[in-house]
């Protein structure tokens, strides 16, 4: 059985949050820490990217949904509200969906979520090896459906490539790439895992967004009703931004909600 952590980052008096996130590779800001000056609630945070490089095991979001549901099943526990961020959104809702079929609806809050593609993960790919300094093409970043393997292969290559620019002896390379590859690819993997269609939920997502953001194509249009703000989605929580004072809010709202009686 795959393990997984569920941490609590906040205790608050206004019910429980559980946030799906994760750090990018791009080091934008994680929705937690963006939420949390705004939020009187008890926090916890799901991190797969963390939790998928700790095992080493395949991403499989129906797997990592039930382990963070079975770690979420004590009623003092349980959340009132699951919002997951960028491409965290399909994992996201699988979990509440779980949580709801064994105890009453969760509502789940989506911000600014995507829904990778094989072209969106081979330029995320891309975008990893510009980050270390590498422009040209990789066998991975060619068309066609990428693999972890081959990208992790090349991922590879490319560190060592980097370490022994920087001077670093060979041994030291691979010790040093060897550190590096878990997470990368376990966050390629998770982006692959996160390509298949997202589950239509049983309640419609609360959804904010950038203004260039689409939904899932597998849903019906008007199971899409997103709050759109007129910001790029990778701004979304940046120090300025008003997305996360407005997301709180919303949040804050269906806690609320959720703590009436039945």
């Amino acid at each position: 059985m795959l393990e997984v952590t569920v941490e609590q980052v906040a205790s608050g008096s206004g019910g429980r949050l559980l946030v799906v996130d994760f750090r990018r590779p791009d080091a934008r800001p994680t929705l937690t820490a963006a939420l949390l000056p705004h939020l009187d609630l008890t926090v916890c945070r799901a991190d797969p990217v963390s939790d998928l490089t700790a095992s080493g095991r395949p991403a499989d979001l129906e797997e990592l949904a039930s382990a963070y549901a079975n770690r979420l099943t004590a009623p003092a526990q349980r959340p009132d509200v699951v919002a997951g961020y960028c491409n965290a959104g399909t994992l996201a809702l699988r979990v509440a969906r779980l949580l709801s079929d064994r105890d009453r609806e969760v509502p789940c809050v989506l911000v600014d979520p995507s829904w990778p593609t094989g072209a969106s993960i081979r330029a995320e790919f891309a975008a990893i090896r510009a980050s270390l300094g590498v422009t040209r093409p990789g066998p991975a970043a060619e068309a066609g459906e990428p693999t972890v393997e081959a990208m992790t292969r090349q991922l590879r290559r490319d560190l060592l490539a980097m370490f022994a620019g920087d001077g670093d002896e060979p041994d030291e390379a691979e010790i040093a790439a060897a550190a590096l590859l878990p997470r990368y690819r376990a966050w390629l993997g998770f982006l692959i895992a996160s390509s298949a269609p997202p589950p239509a939920p049983a309640v419609d997502p609360l959804v904010i967004c950038g203004r260039e953001a689409v939904g899932p194509g597998a849903w019906p249009a008007d199971r899409w009703r997103p709050t759109v703000l007129d910001l790029p989605g990778a701004d979304l929580l940046q120090p300025g931004s008003p997305a996360p004072e407005l997301v709180a809010r919303r949040i804050a709202a269906l806690a609320d909600l959720r703590g009436l009686p039945s």
